[in-house]
């Protein structure tokens, strides 16, 4: 994603839980996806989302990177959180989502009917062909925010992801410095 962070699994549930409760609606997901490269670049990108799933606390359902197609570029936590209902197994955090401590399906569905829509439609995503991301290797992260600074749910940036960004910053400055000091001011 635009930080670099991948999806951040609490809130991919507490997502999950406020559209649970308010009802799903299509016309608020504005999903836009990348073909995954056939190069190294699209290595790292299987690799990193296995990783995501993997060291997940059991909050993200497994990867399969076989099976991966395209990565989201818009819309990735309003996957995730379709994703951890729709496969069974996930550890829940929101008792009102959740049975025997996962995520529940049938207790999502009774709790709001139109979450069944999206669970057996699957989300429509715009694709951008991969050929373009190699080309542009940032493009990825301007479609993103510039997406969602066009919505009134856009997310916040968590602790967690202003920290890193943070990071990422002095790790630029570093890198374009001869002295290779970071200046924290």
């Amino acid at each position: 994603n635009r930080d670099g962070a991948g999806l951040v699994p609490i809130d991919v549930h507490d997502l999950l839980l406020r559209i649970s409760q308010n009802g799903w609606s299509w016309g608020a997901v504005d999903a836009l996806a990348c073909e995954i490269p056939p190069t190294d670049v699209g290595d790292k990108w299987r690799a990193f989302n296995e990783q995501l799933a993997r060291e997940s606390d059991g909050l993200l359902p497994p990867a399969n990177s076989d099976q991966m197609q395209i990565v989201t570029v818009r819309g990735s936590h309003t996957s995730a959180s379709v994703r951890i209902y729709a496969i069974p197994g996930v550890k829940g955090i929101h008792e009102k989502c959740c049975l025997d401590g996962h995520v529940s399906k049938s207790k999502i569905v009774e709790l709001q009917p139109s979450m069944e829509e999206p669970c057996a439609k699957g989300l429509r995503y715009q694709v951008v062909r991969w050929e373009l991301v190699v080309a542009c290797p940032r493009l990825m992260e301007v479609l993103s925010r510039t997406g969602n600074a066009g919505h009134g749910v856009a997310r916040v940036a968590t602790i967690l992801q202003g920290c890193n960004r943070v990071h990422a910053m002095a790790m630029q400055s570093v890198e374009r410095s001869a002295d290779a000091s970071i200046n924290y001011d």
